[in-house]
């Protein structure tokens, strides 16, 4: 039935039931607004109820609220639900219509609201209209009580409008600035999930307990917001912050109708409307969103799992790996619990590449933010965690707009640099019992480390990953505060080498910032008890390589050192220049191991001769440098030969220069490389991915002129392996818009261009 169609029917019903008074003082409206307490609730969409089979029309005398009339199709039988719903209508009204018009055309019967009684009258005339509206003052507020019943039981508009306010409001409080860490939702920026379709999809299919599984800071809850803001028109979502639950699930929902509705609701009125009520209800499907998982809800999730097995609602409750193995599984049995039976799991990953293309025009857009050529080859920048720390350091940043063009933007780097972890370890320093708790891991972490060269596997395996054994974890941080880290998810446990228990921090990071300045510390001490520099080195080293990003670790130690210990500082450098990367060979009889996150442990045994293929060992030295050298060093009057000398000694290794990622074997992702003169040199269309060419990147933004000398020594010199890295450098400063860099770009590239043009067309 189209609109005209419509509009001509009602206006026929409208003469038809009063037709002296039809056309003078009389109007209808097919949309009106309910009072729930402090709320307004908006009912009917004019065709689309009525596709339904039910039209509610607010009927006016005189502007003023005279009935509200239930307009049934043709041929559709008048029933008590009708005259209940039009009644507790009428009853919620800020000014309340005294009667009630059920009406299938045919059949016609009115109530008087204050009451519920039919009522019967010759003539609706003038006079019986003004003794209407002195009755419908009559009416108590226990007939409003029994309307805002009737309807929560009934009537979806209701839920959705309260769930909508509530959700609005929660939501407002978790948002904040790209800055402030302790709001997840960032207020100006979203990190798109292409998860949130997958849930909508799976509730459709008729999914009704799905848990959103992802490791602490993953971005959990930016998915489940991003959830209630693009939900599938079938749902009426409800989000709910677990930890600010005290006193269990059904309660605070109670709680919060009751501070909606200024009425008095109970826990089984609740667990009726969920049960029962909502049935009727199947184009919009109340989703209780959980967000997080505590012991303490147990109870109330298994209660509302067995309330909704005939299909009445759903529940996405959001947890990391950790706590869904506890719910999941009956302790010390090999059942599942009601839990772990019907929830179905849905992993949160990392972003993935469109996801990626997706914050990069946002950030764009917004800030004219870009990053560097080579950051889809960077795993850790997929982490939306890190990602929101990296770019909250420039995020409020006052744009520098060049004179001469107005397409400026800010450009950022593609690789990792170590101060990463000075902003993750400023994020959490707040909380001293925390920070506490992190500083007794890495001691157990580095207990550990003692013993990990006698069982290979076991360091194959936690290198770059952090494992400790539990017995150990317990034995130095003591039950009570493994337990803490647990139960709020930054570790877990998970089977070793010969069915040994580990522990596995969940936030590398926040394991590696803290090992940083432990390392730091006890360096520090080292060289202050007067022990030998070359301890102290080797401590360093040996401590930091096997941490997650663990070249990052021993690059932030060291700039913590140069503030309190600057000699300290010079006296490392020294010797990572001296601790050179080998170049070795692969020969018959070697055996590797390998680990790989998605498929274990695998070993390779060499059983001929492999031409061309060799292995770089104590390559960490150098991958320390590469990051440090980042930083402007060289003597207090400005003279920076050392620098270029350090630029030139490490940028001139023959073979790239790169942590290894730690991802599953099918993420690995390849590199383009050119083999010229027995030297390997990822292809410049690349972009920068290694962090030695970051630094000499930085390089042409501080010192244009001086990184133009290593230029000259670079193709004097046919030193292919510098020049390809400065060639790289120089071709993603050439858009720089700081003075002199444009111009030192262009002329470094010219510079360099005849020595690998004959190696490799230069575009």
């Amino acid at each position: 039935m189209n609109e005209a169609t419509l509009e001509a029917r009602v206006n026929a019903e409208l003469k038809r039931i009063f037709p002296q008074i039809y056309g003078i003082k009389l109007t209808h409206q097919m949309s009106f607004t309910l009072k729930f307490g402090h709320h307004n609730i908006k009912i009917g969409t004019g065709n689309q109820n009525f596709s339904r089979g039910r039209l509610d029309i607010l009927v006016q005398y005189d502007d003023v609220n005279l009935a509200i009339l239930e307009l049934k199709r043709p041929g559709k039988s008048l029933t008590d639900e009708d005259r209940d719903q039009g009644i507790s209508y009428a009853r919620l009204m800020p000014q309340m219509p005294p009667i009630v018009i059920i009406s299938n055309g045919k059949e016609t019967t009115f109530y008087r609201t204050f009451d519920k009684k039919e009522w019967n009258s010759d003539s609706l005339d003038e006079k019986a209209v003004q003794s209407l509206f002195t009755e419908s003052l009559s009416c108590a507020d226990a007939e409003i009580d029994q309307a805002v019943q009737f309807l929560l039981g009934r009537n979806q508009n209701l839920w959705e409008e309260i769930f909508r306010q509530q959700n609005e409001k929660t939501f407002s409080i978790l948002q904040g600035d790209i800055s402030d860490y302790t709001q997840p939702i960032i207020s100006e920026l979203s990190f798109p999930r292409f998860i949130v379709n997958s849930l909508n999809e799976q509730l459709e299919a008729g999914e009704q307990l799905i848990a959103l599984v992802g490791p602490p800071l993953s971005g959990k809850t930016n998915v489940l917001y991003q959830f209630c803001n693009t939900y599938s028109t079938s749902f009426m979502p409800l989000y709910i912050d677990s930890f600010s639950i005290k006193h269990g699930i059904i309660q605070h929902i109670t709680n919060l109708f009751s501070r909606k509705l200024f009425r008095a609701i109970s826990n089984q009125e609740i667990r009726n409307w969920l049960l029962n009520g909502l049935q009727q209800n199947v184009h919009n499907k109340v989703v209780l969103i959980l967000d997080g998982w505590y012991e303490h809800l147990t109870e109330d999730l298994d209660e509302l799992i067995e309330l909704m097995a005939d299909g009445s609602f759903s529940i996405i409750i959001s947890m990391d790996e950790s706590s869904f193995s506890r719910a999941s599984q009956q302790p010390g049995r090999p059942t599942k619990t009601l839990f772990g039976t019907h929830a179905k799991k849905v992993y949160l990953d990392l972003l993935d590449k469109k996801e990626f293309e997706l914050v990069g025009k946002q950030i764009y857009d917004k800030r004219r933010i870009i990053f560097e050529k080579g950051v889809e080859y960077n795993t850790e920048f997929r982490h939306p965690r890190l990602l929101r720390i990296i770019l909250s350091n420039i995020w409020n940043e006052p744009l520098e707009l060049n004179n001469e063009t107005t397409d400026t933007y800010t450009k950022l780097g593609s690789v990792t640099h170590f101060h990463l972890l000075s902003n993750v370890w400023n994020e959490f320093t707040a909380d001293v019992h925390f920070i506490n708790d992190l500083n007794y891991l890495i001691k157990a972490y580095l207990d550990e480390d003692n013993n990990r060269g006698d069982e290979p596997s076991f360091a194959i395996m936690s290198y770059g990953r952090g494992h400790i054994k539990q017995a150990v974890a317990e034995r130095i941080m003591g039950v009570e505060r493994m337990n803490r880290l647990l139960i709020q998810g930054h570790i877990e446990l998970v089977n070793g080498p010969n069915y040994e228990t580990l522990i596995l921090p969940k936030v590398p990071e926040l394991l590696a910032a803290a090992g940083a300045h432990h390392i730091a510390s006890q360096t520090e001490g080292l060289v202050r008890r007067k022990q030998p520099i070359q301890d102290a080195y080797t401590y360093l080293l040996k401590t930091s390589q096997g941490l997650p990003y663990g070249d990052l670790v021993a690059s932030y130690t060291l700039f913590i050192l140069s503030d309190k210990e600057p000699n300290i500082f010079s006296d490392f450098i020294l010797k990572l220049l001296d601790d050179q990367p080998a170049i070795e060979s692969v020969n018959k009889g070697q055996e590797f191991i390998g680990h790989f996150l998605d498929i274990g442990e695998i070993r390779l045994n060499i059983k001929g001769n492999l031409e061309d293929t060799y292995t770089i060992s104590n390559f960490f030295p150098w991958l320390i440098l590469s990051h440090l050298s980042s930083l402007a060093i060289g003597s207090e009057e400005g003279d920076t030969d050392f620098q270029l000398g350090l630029f030139a000694r490490v940028g001139s290794f023959s073979r790239f220069l790169r942590r290894p990622d730690i991802v599953p074997l099918e993420d690995m992702q390849g590199f383009h490389f050119h083999d010229i003169d027995g030297a390997s040199h990822v292809c410049t269309n690349m972009g920068i991915v290694e962090p030695i060419t970051a630094s000499l990147l930085q390089g042409f933004n501080r010192m244009p002129s001086d990184m133009l000398r290593l230029c000259h020594f670079a193709a004097e010199n046919n030193n292919k392996s510098l020049a390809w890295r400065l060639f790289t450098a120089a071709s993603s400063t050439q858009d720089s818009a700081i003075e002199g860099v444009h111009e030192a770009s262009l002329e470094a590239q010219q510079i360099l261009k005849h020595v690998i043009t004959p190696s490799i067309e230069v575009h």
